[in-house]
């Protein structure tokens, strides 16, 4: 007996399981998402009208389809962000350190105060003044009860000895002298700086830069989609939004709070080299 084609026609959507960008050079993955919202697939085309010689309207014919998907992602993603930024994510390693600022609040304690001393979580980078190398440390604050900055307090002039308003921090080293006259138990240092952060050496960072002259690449865009069958809810229908040519926009708009949301828009580009000339296509599997 013949098989019968496997058809279908009416389904439920319940939600999007993932939608990934892959290099159309050689496949690799570029970015994945699994927290989309809000999908969007938009489409438009030019029209241009035939007229007779009195102005009236005879027939309108349509040229240049276009096709963008729109979603959010609910979380904040920065594969995506990268990507929208035309650049990749790099990490710190110890032959690519990354100048990494720290904001570091210490309070103050009995010990500190008789070593004269606090320590930091990471080493500050070091400048070069004069052909010398020096902490990069300019200034300390102790906070005020509201965590405003109160106090400043900045290096000696001369000398590795804090005194009066004075702190002193060695390059290459961790430690900061203070003068314990200046403090007292519970007070709150403030000192930011930055550290040349390196993961092989445990503390490691992620950078994104957003460069005015990089820009997304094309690529190809899959995205998969839950659904069910409209008369078995038991019954999964999978179904793939294929754009085999597109473009990420890197325009987009980041809110830092809680209920942020990532936008991010995708344009189809036509398929130029193949027969179909396709802009997108959708794609129900049977299994």
């Amino acid at each position: 007996m013949a098989q019968t084609n496997f058809d279908i026609n009416n389904f439920i959507i319940d939600h999007v399981l993932r939608g990934t960008m892959v290099s159309t050079a050689d496949g690799s993955v570029l970015w994945s998402l699994t927290q989309i919202k809000s999908p969007k697939l938009t489409m438009t085309s030019e029209t241009v009208d035939a007229k007779d010689a009195l102005g009236t309207k005879i027939m309108t014919f349509e040229r240049a389809k276009e096709a963008t998907f729109s979603a959010e992602n609910a979380v904040f993603d920065l594969g995506l962000l990268a990507a929208q930024m035309g650049t990749s994510k790099k990490y710190s390693a110890s032959d690519a350190k990354i100048n990494t600022p720290a904001f570091e609040e210490i309070t103050i304690t009995q010990a500190m105060l008789t070593a004269n001393a606090v320590t930091l979580s990471h080493t500050p980078i070091t400048a070069t003044v004069g052909g010398s190398s020096v902490s990069s440390i300019v200034e300390i604050f102790k906070l005020n009860g509201d965590s405003t900055f109160g106090t400043k307090f900045v290096p000696v002039s001369t000398g590795t000895t804090a005194t009066t308003g004075k702190f002193y921090n060695a390059a290459g080293s961790a430690s900061i002298a203070i003068f314990a006259a200046n403090w007292a138990i519970g007070d709150r240092l403030f000192v930011m700086y930055e550290y040349a952060a390196d993961a092989t050496a445990g503390n490691g960072s992620v950078a994104i830069t957003n460069s005015a002259t990089e820009f997304p690449s094309n690529g190809k865009f899959v995205m998969e989609v839950l659904g069910a069958d409209v008369c078995d809810s038991t019954t999964k229908v999978y179904a793939y939004l294929i754009f085999p040519n597109c473009k990420l926009s890197s325009a987009t708009d980041l809110s830092f709070e809680t209920e942020m949301t990532q936008a991010l828009e995708i344009s189809a580009n036509q398929n130029y080299c193949s027969a179909e000339n396709e802009l997108w296509s959708l794609i129900i599997p049977e299994a």
